[in-house]
């Protein structure tokens, strides 16, 4: 008896939707949990808060100092330098995702608004977090440049 209780699925490991017996419920609710947009926009943000903390946490991390030889002053420099490049690379890839998702959100803004489901001023606000995420994204992408010229004339 207590071999074959082994062999049942315990409810804890069920999936919250397969409770419902109805095969149609089952499959809207994959549906919905695939394609939640608000979802997806809540990753994107959480990605982007985790790039900044990330950030934040550097700032505690060990510096590498040198003084007295040119040398090794410069190496220094370079590290530090590669090192806000990657971060600026990491940061750069989460707005992009950024972006994309606040594109989404004004497309799906602007098909609501088109059956009367919300009003201009919800769209306008989605449209200038998109321009903010692209500036976010320039912002980022002239950093790099600083960072990469840096790089290139300490080497």
């Amino acid at each position: 008896m207590a071999e074959e209780a082994k062999d049942l699925p315990s409810l804890a490991n069920m999936p919250w939707w397969e409770l419902y017996q109805d095969e149609e419920l089952q499959r809207l609710i994959r549906i919905a949990l695939e394609e939640n947009k608000d979802l997806k926009r809540a990753i994107a943000s959480i990605d982007e808060f985790q790039a900044r903390l990330y950030t934040a946490r550097m700032d505690f991390a060990p510096q590498l100092s040198a003084t007295g030889n040119l040398p090794v002053a410069r190496l220094d420099v370079v590290a530090q330098s590669y090192f806000d490049l990657r971060q600026f690379d990491m940061q750069l890839e989460i707005a992009k995702r950024t972006l994309l998702a606040w594109e989404e959100l004004v497309r799906i803004g602007q098909a609501r608004l088109r059956q009367g489901l919300i009003n201009k001023v919800d769209v306008d606000q989605f449209e200038a977090e998109g321009e903010n995420a692209a500036a976010r994204i320039a912002e980022l992408k002239r950093h790099m440049i600083q960072k990469e010229n840096e790089l290139s004339a300490t080497l």
